[in-house]
């Protein structure tokens, strides 16, 4: 009966050397392989990848992510009721785990390109274009998250000696609005602030 929220559940992809270690994995595991073209997945096939470094499931929350319009995720009750439905999608079409993870039964099986992540360059081998500017950033994989302790810096820090005043009080609703904006722009959820704690007293500069 309440009012409809967008939220989004992003599952990163597999590494290219986690595909690789999987694909040998499967290739000593005829039975596994089997399975697999004929739609199926049993258990043992997700202790396998494990035990070979390539999980396809979420090992953590570094893993995965979870916005929500309402700004609590990953704890209010509108992720929990999405985290049920796809565990149920994922019990009615297991194959969906591959998908969400960037792969497919064909890459998995040794039948389609493996795109391993290259190693860096040597730092002697870029010297003579240190200065100048890379490569587009836009391709680069990003992983934006709200944090799991809110202003932890701010309080890691201690208060500072030109403020009167709690300043994580007085930054809290800024930090907690641009955290909201970053994740509404990064997957076009239309975050709604949660309202922010009171306001305090106008710091003064000590004399």
């Amino acid at each position: 009966g309440g009012p409809t929220l967008r939220l989004h559940l992003a599952l990163w992809p597999l590494p290219g050397a986690a595909l690789a270690r999987a694909r040998a994995a499967l290739a000593g595991a005829p039975d596994l392989a089997a399975a697999l073209q004929e739609g199926r997945f049993p258990a043992e096939l997700g202790e396998r990848l494990a035990e070979a470094g390539a999980d396809l499931w979420p090992a953590s929350r570094d893993d995965y992510l979870i916005a929500c319009a309402c700004g609590q995720a990953p704890d209010c009750a509108h992720a929990a009721t999405a985290l049920t439905a796809f565990g149920d999608a994922l019990e009615a079409a297991p194959e969906l785990l591959l998908t969400l993870r960037g792969s497919c039964v064909a890459e998995l099986l040794g039948e389609g390109p493996v795109d391993p992540t290259p190693a860096a360059p040597a730092l002697e081998d870029l010297l003579d274009d240190f200065w100048s500017a890379g490569r587009s950033l836009e391709p680069f994989p990003t992983r934006p998250r709200a944090p799991e302790l809110p202003l932890a810096l701010l309080r890691q820090l201690g208060p500072p000696g030109f403020v009167d005043g709690d300043l994580a009080r007085i930054l809290g609703p800024a930090y907690a609005r641009i955290s909201e904006r970053a994740l509404g722009l990064a997957f076009d959820v239309e975050a709604t602030a949660s309202p922010p704690p009171p306001r305090a007293p106008r710091a003064a500069r000590r004399p």
